[in-house]
């Protein structure tokens, strides 16, 4: 079994954080989160508009540093997936060590618990954003069946993702007037939500958490997978 990352002690998850730095360490500094394990739900906007990060990395780090605090990113739409592959991914994690990208169909081992990463997801929005400024063809998240294959026989207590069974009381409005701009639109969600009832069929996953609907929400699957979404810079202890 390939775990990737092992990480023991008191860990957070945070929902999308859209750069917005000040934000998050104003929440850590209010729960008086410190000595822990962050790990954000992916859309920290990483490489967006060309911008070379390494001025967020550097504040992100040093603030961090202030509250002994490690940071785990997953990978959403709204990131440039090359900071999550080598050699920019090791290149990074070897400068600020309390940095780390965790990698799409990677498994991480929290407190003896086996979960599950799966970065990326579709963006509604795609039709008005700028390829490979803020809009990245291979954002979208990959379904690798034959590594799911591989963990059948290993017990996954859940799943940490970007996106997540889509949330009962999205307003569609807003989803419907995207889908006149693009045509694809609506065929890319229902594949996208297909895969995700892929995942949770094969792995049978106690929780799913992700972020990128920016709403609060919880569910129960029919196969008993309890779903939580967290809201922009929401913050919640993960508790097995």
């Amino acid at each position: 079994m390939n775990i990737e990352h092992t990480i023991n002690g008191n860990v957070y998850l945070c929902g999308d954080l859209h750069k917005d730095i000040n934000g998050i360490f104003q929440k850590i500094k209010e729960l008086n989160i410190r000595d822990s394990y962050i790990i954000i739900l992916g859309d920290c906007e990483i490489g967006f508009y060309k911008e070379k990060p390494a001025k967020f990395y550097n504040y992100f780090s040093k603030q961090l540093k202030l509250r002994n605090n490690t940071v785990y990113l997953i990978r959403g739409n709204h990131d440039n997936p090359e900071y999550w592959l080598n050699p920019i991914r090791s290149e990074v994690e070897e400068k600020w060590p309390n940095i780390i990208h965790l990698r799409d169909n990677s498994l991480v081992s929290i407190n003896d618990k086996i979960y599950f990463i799966w970065g990326g997801a579709v963006s509604i929005d795609r039709a008005i954003l700028k390829e490979g400024s803020t809009w990245f063809r291979s954002e979208r998240t990959t379904l690798n069946i034959a590594k799911l294959l591989l963990f059948k026989d290993i017990k996954i207590f859940g799943v940490l993702a970007h996106t997540g069974p889509r949330p009962d009381t999205l307003d569609d409005k807003q989803f419907k007037r995207r889908c006149k701009f693009d045509k694809r639109l609506i065929d890319d969600i229902m594949e996208e939500q297909s895969n995700i009832c892929q995942i949770i069929n094969m792995l049978n996953p106690e929780v799913w958490f992700n972020g990128h609907y920016h709403t609060s929400f919880e569910k129960t699957t029919t196969n008993g997978t309890k779903v939580t979404c967290l809201d922009i810079l929401e913050i919640r202890k993960l508790i097995a």
